[in-house]
């Protein structure tokens, strides 16, 4: 998968996506933009300061156990409703700017806060990475940018299975597990039935 985001001049100078800030773990005070839950615990284990998190959403997309076990134990704060407005510093980060957003997902006016960090951690919406499915002439689902597939996971092209975030993102693994197993068992199944008309016609 690749991250989707708007704003790639000013990575390489402390802002992060997750899979990057997996890799770095030296900060010293960080503001994480949406929910960027896994990481701001081991963040916190490892001694930088997770000063904030935003949500532009008016509630929280993570589940409740990472809220408590990677924000709340912690003591760090979950501002909803939330977004980075300005991203503050020129060699380095410096500090954030984040406000509140309105019902349309606008910032509101009156509503600004500076937060000092070093480091912006982004939490920004994947895009499944389908390279390999269009060059194999794979028909693509507009709405999920993943391959088309039937109730089998089976695509356009007939043998040709696909599952879990190449189909689209998941948010548990437990779906990719389930989608893989619906993938692995289809074939199966297709064969044992092949044997078995094979079976009726030779009898």
């Amino acid at each position: 998968m690749r991250e989707s985001n708007n704003i790639p001049e000013v990575f390489g100078s402390m802002v992060f996506n997750e899979a990057a800030m997996e890799q770095y773990v030296a900060a010293e005070a960080v503001a994480a933009w949406r929910q960027c839950l896994e990481n701001d615990r081991p963040l916190t284990l490892e001694g930088a300061k997770v000063e904030a998190v935003c949500e532009v959403m008016p509630y929280s997309g993570g589940l409740t156990r990472n809220i408590v076990q990677c924000l709340e134990d912690f003591g760090i704060p979950l501002y909803l409703s939330h977004t980075v407005t300005e991203i503050h510093g020129d060699a380095r980060v410096s500090g954030v700017t984040v406000a509140a957003v309105d019902e349309k997902r606008r910032p509101v006016p009156g509503t600004e806060r500076y937060i000092p960090c070093d480091t912006l951690l982004l939490s920004v919406g994947l895009i499944p990475e389908n390279e390999l499915t269009r060059g194999a002439g794979i028909p693509m689902d507009p709405i999920t940018n993943g391959a088309s597939v039937n109730e089998n996971r089976e695509t356009g092209v007939p043998g040709i299975f696909a599952c879990g975030n190449v189909l689209h993102v998941h948010d548990l693994a437990d779906n990719v597990t389930r989608e893989a197993e619906r993938a692995v068992c289809a074939p199966s199944r297709r064969a044992v039935d092949a044997r078995t008309r094979m079976g009726h016609v030779a009898s």
